[in-house]
């Protein structure tokens, strides 16, 4: 990912998340999250404040366990569990329903080394859902800032969470408010991570098989993408201009592709099923989106700007593309769905065009897209749309202005849609974060523009939004 300066001293980074996540680095709210609220389509205000859901002798920032909750499993009418963090960088999980909340970061005092001055930011979902990996920034010592990747316990039960890997002091994040970027192989065993260093990013990856082994440092510099093949051997990498591809069985020497890769796309889309990579290559006919591996060939001549998608389920490729000249960086006027059988013939079919779309979302099924759409009427929104892939109709599931964590995933989707899922297990439900729309609201912003929210809402567009309560960014269990 491209390399952004993220911290020089914990005071800047805390600064930074704070403004990410909208919350005040100078208060000490205790994070505990309420009962879930549903609101009326045409409400025009906030919910009347609740009790706490927790006990109040199991207060997040003293002593004490919240009960441990089934994690990554079927509970009541919504599976699987949310992973969110709270306006103050604590990393809970709570069911669909807002039901057992699950304190995962650690609680001060006790046995533990927390400190009130800890941050905790970005959870991934391990494969198996039973544990959580996420950033830790704690207060700089002599020797600079401190920043770590640790994981723990999805039952909240780890009194303290474990070290993967501890930055380099004064080093680099991918971006604002991200110290790392990290994505797990398909089984789980390895795990990929951008991580800062003195000389900008380096892709490292970990053997999590093996608790406290060092990673190996793939490739250094910026900007940096990568994806993981189905069966977990090899990462292909995009560095800059170039496509290198690292078979870990070997010893990871990288295997660098002869034709140029533009920066006119992210990542790099590694079928889930076949041996396909979807890629933008510079070639003598033209910039041409192409697949590599089987049945490698050309696919489409390639525009300004490209993010491409996968199916989980079978072999279509969702490509958003910029036809327009007109059309501004980072945003897309074209949606196509390419269906490639197993024979490698193609049929392509556009679904949606002529207006701008920022992201698009496979739903675990396979049958549905979500498109992250500008809203016309309001352009610091986002007009999220469920397309179901057979009939190519649409419907509005919800408009919000979103934190700055989800727009930050927004903006790198071609990334992030590899790696932290969004969609329930059951592809019928999502969890978006920021400060939802409210109809008929009546007046001149008819968005809640407090503190953004976790919301969770409904794939079929009539189902009322439920709020889980404050949060900066949220994402969903794998099972």
């Amino acid at each position: 990912m491209d390399g952004i300066r993220f911290s020089v001293a914990f005071a800047s980074a805390v600064a930074l998340i704070a403004i990410a996540c909208g919350g005040d680095a100078d208060n000490d709210p205790t994070p505990i999250p309420v009962p879930p609220v549903v609101r009326d389509a045409t409400s025009t205000a906030a919910p009347a404040p609740t009790a706490p859901s927790i006990p109040p002798s199991t207060s997040a920032r003293g002593p004490g366990r919240v009960s441990p909750a089934p994690t990554g499993r079927t509970n009541g009418t919504i599976p699987g569990r949310i992973a969110y963090v709270t306006p103050d960088f604590e990393i809970f999980t709570v069911s669909g329903d807002g039901s057992n909340p699950v304190r995962v970061s650690p609680v001060q005092g006790g046995t533990t080394s927390a400190t009130p001055d800890d941050i905790y930011v970005w959870p991934l979902w391990v494969p198996d859902g039973d544990r959580l990996l996420f950033s830790r920034i704690q207060p700089p010592d002599q020797f600079g800032s401190r920043v770590a990747l640790v994981s723990a316990g999805a039952d909240g039960l780890d009194p303290e969470p474990v070290v993967v890997y501890e930055d380099d002091p004064e080093t680099a994040g991918v971006g604002a408010s991200a110290p790392h970027y990290t994505a797990f192989s398909p089984d789980g065993k390895a795990l990929a991570a951008i991580v800062g260093s003195r000389d900008g990013l380096v892709l490292t990856v970990f053997d999590m098989t093996r608790p406290g082994s060092r990673g190996t440092d793939l490739v250094r510099g910026a900007p940096l993408y990568f994806d993981w093949s189905r069966d977990s051997t090899t990462l292909v990498v995009h560095l800059g201009e170039r496509l290198l591809t690292f078979d870990l069985e070997s010893g990871g020497d990288p295997d660098a592709a002869g034709p140029i890769a533009p920066t006119s796309f992210l990542a790099p889309a590694l079928s889930r099923i076949s041996d396909r990579t979807a890629v933008v290559l510079d070639l003598p006919a033209g910039r041409e989106l192409r697949l590599l591996g089987q049945d490698a060939g050309f696919l489409a001549a390639a525009p300004a700007g490209v993010l491409f998608a996968w199916s989980p389920e079978d072999g279509r490729l969702a490509v958003l593309a910029q036809t327009n000249a007109e059309t501004p960086p980072g945003l897309f006027d074209e949606l196509a769905v390419i269906d490639i059988s197993s024979d490698g013939e193609r049929t392509e079919r556009v679904l949606q065009s002529n207006r701008s779309i920022r992201s698009a979302w496979w739903s675990p099924d396979g049958q549905q897209l979500a498109l992250a759409l500008v809203d016309e009427d309001d352009r610091r929104a986002t007009r999220w749309e469920v397309v179901n892939i057979q009939s190519g109709k649409s419907v509005h599931v919800a408009t919000l202005i979103p934190s700055a964590e989800f727009d930050f995933v927004q903006t790198f989707a071609g990334q992030y849609e590899r790696s932290h899922n969004f969609w329930s297990p059951d592809s019928r439900y999502m969890v978006l974060t920021g400060s939802l729309r409210i109809s008929g609201a009546g007046n001149a912003d008819p968005f809640d523009t407090g503190q953004a929210e976790v919301w969770v809402v409904a794939a079929d567009g009539i189902t009322p939004a439920r709020s889980l309560g404050p949060g900066a960014i949220g994402f969903w269990s794998p099972r």
